[in-house]
């Protein structure tokens, strides 16, 4: 095998998009108003959360507007299922609606709201539950059902602890206390998890769309293979590098996998 060749057969960026999209969650094509109003949302989260890392925002509160920005998206961009692809129907834009809501309605007494977390009222409880289900489905959407599922489970032990034998068993939670903790303290949605999203993975998934924008792909792997391909073993290390170089800003293993495996072929 010759590294030059290797090199060449690099998949495109579209037919490393195709293949991505077959092993992960698809995606809709949006067009037209819907493309550019979402285009615009996600200039505008990503501009936020720059501005986050140099100013100075209260942890829940930031991690609140973090989801106020992903759970509307989540619901416009991930369709139920394999159909609507190609446009938004109305159930989506009701849940979208549904998660400003939600999630909204921490920022708007924020000192309040968190200081009831142990008593919360009845409106809490509400919206508390709804931004969990809501939460569940958009797991559903992006990861399937085995994490969702997971997650269902906890909830149940949570409710459902004094019906299980032995040293499974506990007293059990009602809604007001598992709302309470899970959506009005950082214990539970907003807890240490979305905070990592918040503060580093969105600022890796940046710079990945900026090293996919300016082709800096094809340069890693060239770049691996320079620095590798004259040793006996140069076609294992220079994938590693380019993996490692390529999989850190992009986050998909799938697309880094398809990239830089055409180095081993044949």
């Amino acid at each position: 095998m010759k590294l030059e060749e290797s090199s060449d057969s690099t998949p495109s960026a579209k037919a490393v998009e195709e293949i991505v999209e077959r092993a992960e969650a698809p995606t809709r094509m949006l067009t037209g108003g819907w493309g550019k109003a979402i285009t615009g949302a996600l200039i505008v989260m990503s501009l936020y959360h720059l501005f986050a890392v140099v100013a100075t925002i209260p942890t829940q509160a930031f991690r609140a507007s973090h989801l106020l920005f992903v759970m509307p998206l989540t619901f416009l961009i991930y369709p139920a299922g394999k159909g609507h692809r190609s446009h938004i129907p109305w159930y989506d834009l009701l849940l979208a609606l549904l998660g400003i809501v939600t999630t909204a309605y921490i920022l708007v007494d924020f000192n309040a709201f968190i200081e009831r977390s142990v008593i919360p009222k009845p409106l809490d409880i509400v919206m508390g539950s709804g931004l969990i289900l809501l939460i569940l489905e958009a797991t559903r959407r992006t990861l399937g059902w085995f994490l969702t599922g997971l997650v269902a489970a906890f909830l149940a032990y949570g409710f459902l602890g004094n019906l299980l034998p032995g040293a499974w068993a506990h007293r059990g939670y009602d809604l007001e206390r598992i709302v309470g903790h899970v959506y009005m303290t950082l214990e539970g949605i907003f807890g240490v998890p979305l905070d990592v999203a918040a503060t580093y993975i969105i600022l890796f998934t940046l710079y990945g769309a900026i090293i996919d924008a300016s082709n800096a792909g094809k340069f890693f792997v060239d770049l691996s293979l320079s620095a590798t391909g004259k040793s006996r073993s140069g076609a294992g290390r220079g994938v590693l590098l380019a993996s490692f170089l390529l999989g850190g800003p992009s986050g998909s293993g799938v697309a880094t996998t398809v990239t830089v495996g055409t180095i081993t072929h044949g």
